[in-house]
C-alpha cells in the first residue's frame, strides 16, 4: 500500500447544466490524462468530454460526440464509439489523443457497435448487430489502438428478428483472449477467441445472468452477475483461459461488498476493490488492495468529510491515478437544487496506485 493519500488535487468544471444533463468520470489513460464527461440526457444527446492533465491540474483539450458511448483509456489516449440516433442504427468509432484530439475516425456504419470492451493488450472489442434476411447476427470486431480492425467474427447463433436486440457480454484477459457470453433459447452460451481470432467451441456457461467479465492478474476472467434472490449484482464465478466450465470466485472476491467494482493496480500485479455510490455517514470512500492470491494488503480511505452524504463514483485509471467525484451536496455552487449552471468537482491523486 502507498502512504496515506493526503490532500488531493482538484479540478472544478463550472457552468454545467444538471437539469438537462449529468456529469461523470470517463476514464484515465496511461499518460495521466483524465477524461471528464457531461452528457445531455436526451437520446441521442451531445457528449462533451473535457481532458485534464493530472500533472498540472489544468484543462488540456475537449471533444464533443453525438452520443459517445464512453471512452476507454489506452496507453496513450482514448477510444470510443459514437451513435448518431436514438437506437444507434448508424455511427462510427474514434481514437483520441490524451488531450482529445481526433486521431482516427472510422467511416459511418449501419451496424455500429452499441457495446465496447477494453482489450488490456491495447485496443478494444466492439459488439454490433447486423440485420440479415429477417434475422439478427451478432458480430465482434477486434480493433487495435490505432483504430484498425484486426479481425471480425460472428457469434454462431442466429437470432430471429422479434423486437429483441441480441447482446453479448464480452471480456478480454491480459493475454488478449476473448470470451463472449450471450443468451439463446433460455440458456447462456459462451465462446472463446484467441488474440488472433481463432474460435473455440460453443458451450453452456451458467444459469445466472452475466453482467460483466473482468480480467484477472495474468490471464482468465472473473464473472460479475445476478443470482436469483439477491437484489444486486455479485461476483458469481471465474473462467480459466479457454475453459468451458465456470468455477467459483475466490473467497476474497465473493465476500467483497455488494455492488463494489474491481480494477487492476500496480501495473496489473494486484487488485483494487472500489466502493459503489452509496450513503455514507462520514462522507468517505475506502479502497482495499488485494494480492492475486487474495491477501489483503491494506485499505486506503479517501475522505471528503463534513458529515453524511451520498457518494459519487470513484475510479482508478490506467496509470494508477485515483479519481473521486465530489458529492452533489458538497458542491459550493448549485448544491441545494441542481440547475443550469452548476459545478462538477473532481478530486484526484496522480499515480497513487501505480
Amino acid at each position: 500500500m502507498p502512504a496515506a493519500p493526503g490532500a488531493p488535487l482538484q479540478f472544478r468544471w463550472a457552468g454545467r447544466d444538471l437539469v438537462n444533463g449529468s456529469c461523470s468520470i470517463g476514464d484515465v489513460d496511461g499518460t495521466g490524462h483524465i477524461a471528464l464527461l457531461w452528457q445531455d440526457n436526451n437520446q441521442p444527446g451531445d457528449s462533451h468530454y473535457l481532458f485534464v492533465d493530472s500533472s498540472t491540474g489544468s484543462s488540456a483539450g475537449s471533444y464533443t460526440g453525438t452520443w459517445l458511448l464512453g471512452l476507454i483509456g489506452q496507453l496513450s489516449g482514448f477510444m470510443g464509439a459514437d451513435c448518431f440516433d436514438t437506437y444507434c442504427t448508424q455511427g462510427d468509432y474514434v481514437v483520441l489523443s490524451p488531450t482529445g484530439g481526433l486521431l482516427y475516425r472510422s467511416g459511418p456504419d449501419e451496424t455500429p457497435g452499441r457495446s465496447l470492451f477494453n482489450d488490456p493488450t491495447g485496443g478494444m472489442i466492439r459488439e454490433r448487430v447486423k440485420r440479415d434476411s429477417g434475422n439478427s447476427l451478432l458480430l465482434l470486431d477486434a480493433i487495435d489502438a490505432s483504430g484498425g480492425i484486426r479481425w471480425t467474427r460472428q457469434i454462431p447463433d442466429v437470432f430471429p428478428d422479434s423486437g429483441f436486440t441480441p447482446h453479448a457480454t464480452v471480456g478480454v484477459d491480459r493475454k488478449g483472449n476473448v470470451l463472449a457470453i450471450w443468451s439463446r433459447s433460455g440458456e447462456n452460451r459462451g465462446q472463446w477467441f484467441d488474440h488472433d481470432g481463432n474460435a473455440g467451441p460453443v458451450f453452456v456457461t451458467t444459469t445466472n445472468s452475466v453482467g460483466e467479465l473482468v480480467d484477472r492478474v495474468g490471464d482468465g476472467l472473473f464473472v460479475y452477475g445476478g443470482i436469483q434472490g439477491v437484489s444486486k449484482p455479485v461476483w458469481i464465478g471465474q473462467f480459466e483461459p479457454f475453459a468451458t466450465t465456470m468455477s467459483d470466485p475466490p473467497e476474497w472476491l465473493r465476500d467483497s461488498p455488494i455492488g463494489s467494482t474491481l480494477h487492476m493496480v500496480h501495473d496489473g500485479r494486484g487488485y483494487a476493490v472500489l466502493p459503489r455510490e452509496e450513503s455514507s455517514e462520514t462522507c468517505e470512500q475506502s479502497v482495499s488492495i488485494f494480492s492475486p492470491s487474495g491477501q489483503l494488503c491494506g485499505t486506503t480511505t479517501f475522505s471528503v468529510g463534513g458529515g453524511n452524504c451520498f457518494t459519487e463514483r470513484m475510479t482508478i485509471g490506467y496509470d494508477g491515478t485515483a479519481v473521486q467525484q465530489l458529492p452533489r451536496a458538497r458542491e459550493s455552487n448549485c448544491a441545494a437544487s441542481p440547475g443550469v449552471s452548476c459545478d462538477c468537482t473532481y478530486r484526484y491523486w496522480p499515480g497513487y496506485f501505480r
